[in-house]
């Protein structure tokens, strides 16, 4: 009797091991989404949720690719270099492995660009300018009365938008799914207009890729799942466009990746 019973409880155990294991890797990966949004507004706002998902599964390159990039904007050379050297063992994904090498090698230029410096002559600094304080940022009233006088502006129209957005940030924050979302809706009418005026402008289709992922994200939070995958699913031409024009950074050869597994794993519920 006491073997059976051990060996009920081993199975128990290794079930309940099993499922942790699953609910870690998707709580990392919902940490990593949050971070990759995040990510377009502060590497601040960004790094923690970085750093919870590595938490959370450490073993993810995807996960350690991102946190070097984020370490090495930080100034932590010696985190960005032990991130990107995991997530090089993390994976056998050739395009991964060599973001990881790169990312590596941008350490111990970065790293050898600072003992240059520390070397030079100890002369004092040149006494720079003070910079000229940045303009408030609008409020929707001042955009909208401005937009009344001069409609076609597109720099107002993208103000607009980024007030939208933002808005719809500070309703996510606070758990107001449908406000948020009606937020980024009114932000990607604007932006998505914009792109279609001006497809030389880069921002434009950046900005529309960004806040088409964060209408997949609230979604898939309200339980919309074809919904989410219809706005991923938008993006994901945008962001293989920017990815192949501009294969040297690296960010977007990041977000591309971040797209097509966040699909994948929303079609896999689907």
């Amino acid at each position: 009797m006491l073997t059976a019973a051990f060996e009920q409880e081993l199975r128990d155990a290794q079930q309940a091991e099993s499922q942790l294991h699953e609910l870690k890797a998707k709580a990392a990966s919902t940490a990593l989404q949050k971070g990759s949004l995040a990510a377009g507004r502060s590497v601040e706002e960004a790094l923690p949720w970085y750093e919870k998902a590595a938490e959370l599964d450490p073993g993810s390159a995807d996960v350690q690719l991102g946190l070097s990039r984020l370490y090495k904007e930080t100034g932590n050379l010696l985190g960005a270099f032990e991130a990107a050297q995991k997530a090089f063992a993390g994976t056998e994904d050739q395009q991964t492995r060599a973001l990881a090498l790169d990312g590596m090698d941008q350490v111990i230029v970065a790293k050898s660009d600072a003992t240059v410096v520390s070397h030079e002559a100890l002369a004092p600094p040149p006494v720079e300018p003070e910079p000229e304080p940045e303009p408030l940022p609008k409020s929707l009233a001042e955009i909208t009365n401005l937009l009344n006088a001069d409609p076609d502006n597109p720099d107002l129209q993208r103000d607009l938008s980024i007030a939208y957005d933002e808005m719809g940030d500070g309703h996510a924050e606070h758990d107001n799914l449908i406000g948020a979302l009606e937020c980024f809706e009114a932000s990607i009418m604007i932006v998505g207009r914009l792109a279609k005026a001006y497809p030389d402008e880069i921002v434009y289709l950046r900005d529309f890729f960004v806040c088409q992922e964060k209408i997949g994200e609230i979604q898939n939070a309200l339980g919309n799942r074809e919904a989410a995958i219809a706005a991923y699913e938008e993006s994901l031409p945008i962001v293989t466009m920017l990815a192949n024009r501009f294969p040297d950074e690296e960010e977007n050869l990041f977000d591309l990746k971040i797209t097509k597994d966040r699909l994948a794993e929303l079609k896999a519920q689907a």
